[in-house]
């Protein structure tokens, strides 16, 4: 369990793959907002300040690239890692993404949920985050 409730926000257009990573994190101890795709994880990220995002990259309204590129340039936001998820199709352009985008991590699904909050306790560890 975290001490802290850590604020992720997931966006994810697959309901589903949503409830499952939502269910996990929170047995996990974080705080987790849920948004069906880009437009609606932005919109949430405009009025709230989360701790770490979790995003899939093919989404309606906004795709997980371009969430990315906006919350780069949003206040409070450089510093924040972000999990991308994608399917694997997209998998050999991960390390584009990766340079591209500054991402923490990224996922090709199918994943496994645990080694995502195995991840995000490790990206949210005060002894192992950057000191910059």
């Amino acid at each position: 369990m975290t001490q802290h409730a850590f604020r992720i926000l997931v966006a994810e257009d697959d309901e589903s793959l949503m409830r499952v990573l939502c269910f996990k994190l929170e047995k996990a101890g974080f705080s987790v907002q849920s948004a069906h795709d880009g437009l609606e994880a932005w919109n949430f990220a405009c009025d709230e300040k989360f701790d770490l995002v979790i995003t899939d990259n093919h989404m309606p309204n906004m795709t997980g690239t371009e969430l990315c590129q906006k919350l780069a340039d949003l206040a409070g936001y450089q510093s924040v890692p972000i999990v991308m998820l994608t399917g694997k199709g997209m998998e050999a352009d991960f390390k584009q993404l990766h340079r591209q985008l500054g991402l923490a991590e990224s996922f090709v699904k199918p994943f496994s949920p645990r080694r995502i909050v195995a991840t995000i306790n490790r990206l949210l560890t005060p002894s192992e985050a950057p000191t910059s």
